[in-house]
């Protein structure tokens, strides 16, 4: 049974749907560099050197996403002022912007 603790704005929804996409997106790519044989033509086949560039990259811009993403949720709790209980992970309705646990 989840319990609502509190509403975010349209805005607020919006940001917070970016930034899971983003991450979505590039962890997506990860997967995608590091199957050799996701295009068919040879010739458009990143080298080892070029793929390792791009991985860290991806990574460093992976690793910069999931803490917008945190900093999402620790600034809205503050703003809304929503409990912190153990063992719990708030969540958000993209239906209604309400937040729950």
């Amino acid at each position: 049974m989840k319990k609502i603790v509190g509403k975010v704005t349209e805005d607020e929804k919006n940001e917070l749907v970016m930034l899971f996409e983003q991450h979505q997106l590039l962890s997506n790519m990860v997967t995608l560099i590091n199957n050799p044989y996701s295009t068919s033509k040879e010739e458009d086949r990143l080298t080892d050197e070029e793929r390792d560039i791009l991985y860290e990259k991806l990574i460093g811009n992976i690793e910069k996403s999931k803490l917008s993403f945190d900093c999402w949720w620790y600034e809205r709790s503050k703003k809304y002022q929503w409990p912190k209980l153990e063992n719990t992970i708030l969540k958000i309705d993209f239906q209604t912007n309400e937040v729950y646990y």
